[in-house]
């Protein structure tokens, strides 16, 4: 495995108390309900109850919970990995489009699912996904920018081989539950999110754990609003 993970980076919300159509306009207010997010999650898991859930927990996947691989810079010149993360950059799609790429982590998924993808695992993480499966009264949600139809099967044997449980497994879909296009992972992961919040308005706090700052301070300013009150980013590990 190579010696890297990033930074990984808390995005932290305290909620005060909201109604479930405090996102709404007042002429059409949306209804949220656990059958409306269920939708999001590619899973059959069911959710926990409303009332049940005061804190909600959201771990991204790439650099965040495992080391994904990227292109080798001793190999490639800095113009092609930039080309190479194009989703048109090759006939099955680029870097991050393709599953191949991350398929072929290490020795490869066939070998190394029947070891857990050992030692590509960021295990602070892994601890803190263990400790929110077991925290009755969180949410805990694997949220990733990856193409849900590309990828969804690939992680979820990554995420079961470790014994990772999360009560959402939220991949972008191709169109949104409501018929949302996304013209970008932080456009996708914001849009759930509030639904997340929306939907489980008891909650007092979220967390994020992101790898990447720019998505952590984006991503909380479009979900603050007078209701969400941010406190400051901190690193997390």
């Amino acid at each position: 495995m190579p010696g890297r993970l990033a930074r990984i980076l808390t995005a932290s919300l305290r909620l005060l108390p909201t109604s479930a159509t405090a996102m709404g306009t007042p002429n059409s207010p949306p209804v949220y309900s656990l059958t409306r997010l269920k939708r999001w999650s590619w899973t059959d898991h069911e959710l926990p109850p409303v009332e049940r859930i005061k804190a909600i927990h959201v771990y991204d996947f790439d650099n965040t919970l495992f080391a994904s691989p990227l292109p080798n810079r001793d190999i490639w010149h800095g113009s092609a990995i930039g080309k190479l993360s194009s989703p048109d950059a090759l006939a099955g799609g680029g870097w991050w489009h393709c599953s191949a790429f991350l398929a072929a982590t290490g020795r490869g998924a066939v070998v190394e699912e029947k070891h857990a993808w050992q030692g590509w695992w960021n295990e602070q993480m892994v601890k803190l996904v263990r400790m929110s499966a077991d925290q009755k009264e969180a949410l805990s949600v694997m949220l990733t920018g990856r193409a849900e139809p590309e990828f969804a099967r690939l992680i979820r044997r990554m995420t079961q081989s470790k014994g990772l449980d999360f009560d959402m497994f939220c991949l972008k879909p191709g169109v949104g539950p409501l018929g949302q296009n996304f013209n970008s992972t932080i456009d996708f992961k914001v849009t759930l999110l509030k639904d997340i919040m929306c939907t489980y308005k008891n909650a007092d706090e979220i967390r994020v754990y992101e790898d990447r700052q720019r998505q952590c301070v984006y991503g909380r300013s479009q979900c603050c609003s007078s209701t969400y009150h941010p406190s400051a980013l901190t690193s997390a590990c």
